[in-house]
This record gives structure tokens, sequence and C-alpha cells, in this order.
């Protein structure tokens, strides 16, 4: 580590600590204000997240999805007074952004239909919240023919 960042981390009065990233098993420095409050399976969750290794960059893509995700739903569901839709979206949104899911589908009423759905923008993978009414012809019984 450069000694520049070790001295500026404590006089920021930061300690040095050590996690293990749990992908690859490599033992990283993570600096914390109060290493007493942080176990050593939050050190290992810091680490992981900070570490370069092929497992911990798909855990962080997953997780950039999963709060990308979150607000697609807020947006599209949850401040659209459909609620109900959108916490069933919450529900699958992890298995989504893992791949398990290729998409998830609400009907909300019997008009209404909410999905959610990976789509690739540029290079980036993003989710997308879309609701989709169907507009029924009314009749009064009169036909024209």
């Amino acid at each position: 580590m450069n000694k520049e960042i070790a001295k500026e981390m404590r006089d920021r009065g930061m300690q040095e600590c050590t996690g293990t990233c749990r992908f690859c098993g490599q033992m990283r420095v993570v600096w914390a204000k109060d290493p007493g409050g942080y176990s050593q399976e939050d050190l290992d969750r810091i680490a992981s997240s900070e570490c370069d290794c092929p497992g911990a960059e798909r855990e962080a893509k997953r997780d950039a999805l999963i709060s990308d995700g979150k607000e697609a739903i807020r947006l599209t569901l949850l401040d659209r007074h459909r609620g109900h839709a959108g916490e069933v979206m919450l529900a699958g949104l992890k298995a989504l952004a893992s791949g398990r899911l290729k998409k998830i589908s609400v009907q909300i009423d019997s008009e209404t239909t909410a999905t959610m759905f990976l789509a690739k923008v540029d290079k980036d993978v993003r989710v997308f919240v879309e609701c989709r009414t169907t507009v029924r012809e009314w009749s009064d019984g009169n036909q024209d023919e």
C-alpha cells in the first residue's frame, strides 16, 4: 500500500483492518474509523466490494442492477399508487438481476400489465419497468352494419 495513502488515512483517524474477498480469497486492507464496530463478516463484505476479481465485479454489476431496478419500480409503480405490483417486482428483482428470471409481468387490473426486464443500452445492461394498458372498444349494443 502506498505509504502516503496510509498516512492520510491515519491522519483522518482511520485504522487499518484486514478483510477477505469472499469470491477469490484475496486479503485486502480495509480502513475503518471504529474497527470494533465491524464484525469480520462486515470487513469481508467491504473487502469483497473493493476487490477487482471477476466474482466481485459480477456482484457489483448485480448490485447496480438492483439499485437501478428499485428506482425504476419506484418511479413507474410505487409513485403511481400501484403498490402491490411494485412489491411483487421488488420481490423478484434479485432473481432478475442475477439472470435467474428473464422478465416479471404482473397483471395490475383487467386492463393494465406491468413488466420488468433487462435490456442492453450501449454497453450497459439496464432494468426497465413498463406499464401497458389495453384499451377495449366499448359497445352499447347498437352496431351499425
